[in-house]
């Protein structure tokens, strides 16, 4: 299979060097892929401000929405189980330490 890209030999790939800067693997098809922990960020982050704008131009309940994510991410910290990384899971998504190939 391919190679992966490192910050080293990343002369040749201009283009792709701010998305590098932020910590993803670029496979020399050009493939950009995130690791699980990304996703989750992003997800979250995503509900967080998709529920504050309903909060604030639909309904004010939808706060209950954003401490339910609260609450979720507090207790993965605490118990190490997150159900969005049993989901990524299912759909493929690979956890941080096996985005690269061994050498």
């Amino acid at each position: 299979m391919g190679s992966d890209l490192t910050l080293g030999n990343l002369a040749n790939v201009r283009d792709l060097t701010p998305l590098v800067a932020w910590g993803d693997t670029v496979c020399l098809q050009g493939e950009i892929t995130m690791s699980m922990e990304r996703w989750i960020r992003l997800i979250t982050g995503c509900f967080i401000l998709t529920s504050l704008a309903l909060a604030v131009w639909v309904d004010r309940r939808w706060l209950w929405f954003t401490a339910f994510v609260g609450a979720n991410l507090a207790l993965s910290a605490l118990t190490r189980w997150c159900l969005m990384e049993k989901i990524l899971a299912r759909l493929g998504v690979k956890p941080a330490g096996c985005m690269t190939e061994p050498r």
